[in-house]
């Protein structure tokens, strides 16, 4: 078994690989989840809150070992002959999760200096964290930063230092939503491109 585990998608994300951590375990996400502020994407006190908590809490249990292993893992700085060997060209990091910490950072920008011919996507809330490693080590150039905009209906259009896209949630019908089909299908994300302010309507 890998050190790491890394998942096949379904739904939406079908045909891309990830590399997920356990939602329900990382104390940001709880904290966002139960947050009573209901702009918030994650709470779950309007709408349907974050759909990682969600499925991780219900039919996707069985997910939980795995992710949260990954998880135990990803906390510390991992030997580079643990890392894992890419036989992918895209693997987003967090269709599941989110970083919790720099070494988890850290050990995600040493997976994509192993594997120059893959992609690695990254979806995060956690531009301090961003911000805090990439001040002190190289960015690796097959590296896609996409700061995760927390707050629903509010978009967000100039990308922050460090990233290369924002993606944005609304939750009412919208000229300029730009999400709206299964990823590989698109491929906006996953691509250096112009496309780099993204808005998805709330499923």
């Amino acid at each position: 078994m890998s050190y790491l585990h890394i998942s096949k998608g379904s739904g939406k994300m079908l045909g891309l690989d990830s590399l997920n951590t356990d939602t329900t375990s990382i104390d940001f996400c709880n904290a966002m989840f139960n947050s009573k502020n209901p702009n918030i994407i994650c709470s779950n006190k309007k709408d349907k809150g974050c759909y990682s908590q969600r499925m991780l809490r219900t039919f996707r249990k069985n997910c939980v070992p795995l992710f949260k292993r990954n998880l135990e893992r990803l906390n510390n700085i991992i030997d580079w002959d643990l890392l894992p060997k890419l036989f992918t060209t895209i693997l987003r990091i967090n269709s599941h999760g989110e970083l919790n910490n720099e070494n988890h950072f850290l050990n995600v920008v040493n997976i994509a200096k192993k594997n120059p011919d893959t992609k690695i996507v990254i979806y995060t809330k956690r531009a301090t964290i961003i911000k805090k490693v990439l001040s002190k080590v190289n960015r690796p150039g097959n590296m896609i930063l996409i700061y995760s905009n927390p707050i629903k209906d509010k978009i967000i259009n100039t990308v922050p230092q460090f990233f290369d896209k924002v993606f944005n949630v609304v939750t009412r019908d919208n000229k300029n939503i730009n999400c709206y089909q299964k990823c590989k299908e698109c491929m906006a994300c996953y691509n250096f491109n112009d496309s780099n302010i993204i808005i998805e309507k709330i499923k």
